[in-house]
């Protein structure tokens, strides 16, 4: 019995860290703002090119070291070494790209099993693909679960068509990988960059926005309270700053709101697609 009750942890006992994920195509800021939350941050890199955008920004570049990715038994034990002395002075992990890594390990099983001659091809195939996603799994949790730290997966983004024909954009990883990642991460954020014209006549500039809210078309979460469907130029490090000191309040997540509210605003998706006029219009 006093085994069973050393288990239960008290609510003031909960870490006070975040767990998030940002993705979104090439050039929507997904490094720069990931390694922005942290003071210092441990950059784990499975694209070896992604960290170059950070020279761009020398202040979140210096306060960046940087660690290449060789696989996952090894976020597994970092899991294990977190927080050893060895980790002390790091506050976030961001691993860039968690697709990139799923990728990764698929492509090693897919190869282990063609060399074993369980497949024909070197094509994955239904057991290559729930291994990998339970490696993934068992990796991001377990890293998730005792870091001391901020925890911070990006992803590239996809478009993928559900059984109704409706094309949506998500990240670009299979969709059981894709539920276990982001059911542990208070935060999913949908990152694009658009370049608009100068209201002052002086070229052109970005247009940073950020949907934390799902919609019909934009896979998103948040589970943290009082921020809107989408966010302009978001300041990702005052967010969670902002949530960190207002006591971690959690909300349920939200159903999808109509898509005007989201990043797409009010494209005519009625004439884009079929379906989903059909699909709004039984609603």
């Amino acid at each position: 019995m006093d085994a069973l009750l050393d288990t239960i942890v008290p609510p003031v006992d909960a870490q006070p860290y975040f767990r998030g994920i940002l993705y979104g195509d090439e050039g929507s800021t997904k490094t720069i703002s990931a390694c922005s939350i942290g003071e210092r941050t441990l950059l784990i890199e499975t694209d070896p090119e992604g960290w170059v955008s950070l020279l761009n920004h020398p202040e979140i570049y210096r306060k960046t070291t940087r660690m290449r990715y060789e696989g996952l038994s090894q976020i597994e034990f970092l899991a294990e070494a977190c927080n050893t002395t060895a980790f002390d002075s790091y506050d976030t992990f961001v691993i860039d790209t968690a697709s990139q890594m799923v990728s990764h390990d698929l492509d090693i099983i897919t190869g282990q099993r063609f060399k074993m001659k369980k497949i024909e091809e070197e094509v994955p195939d239904w057991p290559s693909y729930r291994l990998s996603q339970n490696k993934v799994r068992r990796a991001i949790t377990s890293l998730v679960a005792t870091a001391h730290k901020h925890v911070i997966l990006t992803s590239h983004a996809r478009n993928e068509k559900d059984k109704s024909g409706v094309i949506r954009t998500t990240l670009d990883m299979p969709r059981a990988v894709r539920g276990d990642l982001t059911r542990v991460c208070h935060l999913v954020g949908y990152l694009t960059a658009e370049v608009v014209p100068d209201p002052n006549g002086e070229g052109v500039k970005y247009r940073r926005r950020m949907q934390v809210h799902p919609t019909r078309l934009i896979t998103a979460k948040s589970r943290i309270g009082g921020l809107p469907v989408v966010i302009d130029n978001p300041d990702l490090k005052e967010i969670v700053n902002h949530w960190l000191k207002s006591g971690l309040t959690l909300i349920e997540e939200a159903d999808p709101v109509p898509e005007v509210e989201g990043v797409l605003g009010d494209l005519d998706l009625t004439a884009a697609s079929p379906e989903l006029a059909t699909e709004i219009s039984n609603d």
